[in-house]
């Protein structure tokens, strides 16, 4: 029986899977890293609390009550940042008056208002401090595709942890508005190899047969995460700088433990890289407690000076948008995936931003949001049984265009009736989300998948900046779903399955003629 190609994933796959799962390796190293995808987000799916303007304020004002004391009056956020003639009220050198939160205000937190001064920022200007993630998620999609094809997944996953980690200490040392934005800046650079390397990172040290449960529990405790933060504000929890602490700590945590583990072996063999890439199977074994599994099997015949001394060849690494522009099937794909995952991020991150401007309590509007996402991903990897990628593509943009359009035909934005709407789309929106977690594995050819997964993630980072500044300056924004679902809709129509032996043909062809010369 013929030994698998060098080229192919086959015989990486088959060692790894030697592997047996939910073992000592998968509580070391696979739980670390779910915990750290999970709480990625956390930090900007809190920024509607983060900064939350209470309901109820107080100005201090010039006069004196009866019993001698300063007289504070009830005021209005126009009446803080605006100052009329004679109002007796109290104001620092640029004109704001001195104010305070008003006793027993059920929407007073504590949070970024006040040490960020943001009650007097425009829409704008609070919109740029979701913004500002964004582009540095944005940022960080550019280079950490690139980095990570180079210099591997472990290292470009450890320096997403280092620099959330700084980032989220200085917002809280220094929690100015203008160090807060640069804070976010760089917590979103981190974010992409924390969260998306990671998620690669954890994928390529997980047998093939368990990559599926593997990627629902990431996605379901991403999803856990807003439940978290929400069912804490219901609960009675009233600081919203918990939320910054708890990222932090799982910022820090997951270092400990990925020191110890091993390079991707997936990554060391795609690029040639044998010897290192048996090495990272022993490792992994004998961290599971499977020391007697030397991976003698593993044996790739090609060898190369790279699989001797563990460098890595730049041509294999970096030459994926070749491999991607030839393939037409890959690029066609690429770029209705990149539209797919743009009408996924953007529109996960709008209705988690419009919480505060639905009816009745926000903390369990929020709720029921965070429910809404976290039942998705659930309900999909149901139907994955059933169906294919593409059907469920179909089902949830058709779903998600009738919902939208009931909302904006039949409901006005401060009813019921349109918040369930809104929680419908919700779970359309990230079921497609979640979907787009495993089309990398149906629809791109293994060469050039995380090149072209690393393309979608830019698009759907990018299109993410505008969502917090969309939902501030607009009214409603579900006739933007109801668009955004038809064109995904039509998106859909261009994806088709890759000719994935295509590159494996070329290495037949190669290996049919060194055979001819052996003869």
């Amino acid at each position: 029986m013929d030994q698998p190609e060098d080229d192919s994933e086959d015989i990486i796959n088959s060692s790894l899977n030697k592997v047996k799962t939910y073992r000592w390796f998968f509580f070391l190293g696979i739980i670390p890293i779910i915990l750290s995808f999970a709480f990625s987000d956390l930090i900007v799916d809190s920024l509607n609390f983060l900064e939350l303007m209470p309901l109820g304020l107080e100005c201090k004002t010039s006069k004196m009550s009866s019993n001698g004391e300063v007289l504070w009056v009830s005021c209005s956020i126009n009446r803080i940042c605006n100052q009329k003639h004679g109002d007796n009220i109290i104001r620092d050198d640029r004109g704001i008056a001195v104010s305070r939160k008003a006793q027993g205000d059920y929407y007073s937190l504590q949070n970024w208002v006040e040490n960020m001064e943001i009650q007097c920022k425009s829409n704008f200007q609070v919109g740029a401090i979701g913004s500002a993630a964004f582009v540095g998620m944005t940022i960080g999609s550019i280079l950490g595709a690139g980095l990570s094809a180079k210099y591997g997944r472990k290292l470009i996953y450890i320096g997403g942890l280092i620099l959330t980690s700084l980032s989220l200490i200085i917002v809280t040392a220094i929690p100015t508005y203008y160090t807060g934005i640069f804070a976010l800046l760089v917590y979103g650079i981190g974010v992409f190899p924390r969260m998306t390397i990671g998620y690669v990172y954890a994928l390529e040290i997980t047998p093939e047969r368990a990559t599926r449960t593997l990627g629902m529990l990431m996605f379901v405790g991403e999803c856990t995460t807003i439940i978290f933060s929400n069912l804490y504000l219901v609960l009675g929890g009233r600081n919203a700088l918990f939320f910054v602490w708890i990222s932090l700590a799982f910022s820090v945590s997951p270092l400990i433990f990925t020191i110890i583990l091993p390079e991707s072996p997936k990554y060391l063999h795609s690029v040639k890289n044998y010897e290192g890439a048996k090495k990272s199977l022993q490792k992994i074994a004998a961290l599971n407690g499977q020391k007697g599994e030397d991976f003698s099997d593993y044996n790739p015949r090609k060898r190369t000076s790279m699989s001797h001394t563990g460098e890595v060849d730049e041509k294999v690494a970096l030459f994926g948008f070749l491999d991607l522009w030839r393939d037409k099937t890959s690029l066609k794909n690429t770029i209705a995936m990149a539209y797919l995952w743009g009408f996924y991020t953007f529109g996960h991150h709008c209705l988690i931003f419009m919480e505060k401007y639905f009816p009745g309590d926000k903390y369990m509007n929020g709720l029921m949001i965070a429910i809404a996402v976290t039942i998705a991903p659930l309900l999909t990897r149901v139907i994955q049984v059933y169906m294919s990628s593409k059907s469920i593509y179909v089902l949830f943009s058709c779903l998600s265009i009738l919902f939208s359009a009931l909302h904006m035909m039949a409901f006005s934005n401060d009813s019921i009736p349109a918040l369930v709407m809104v929680v419908l789309v919700a779970i359309c929106i990230d079921a497609i989300g979640f979907t787009n977690y495993y089309v990398e594995f149906e629809y791109f050819n293994p060469k050039i998948a995380t090149l072209a997964y690393g393309i979608c993630s830019l698009v759907g980072r990018g299109s993410a900046i505008f969502a917090p500044l969309v939902v501030e300056e607009l009214d409603d924004t579900m006739f933007i779903f109801f668009f955004m679902s038809i064109v995904a809709l039509l998106s859909i129509v261009f994806i088709e399955k890759p000719a994935v032996t295509e590159f494996k043909n070329e290495n037949q062809d190669d290996e049919k003629k060194n055979k001819e010369i052996d003869w």
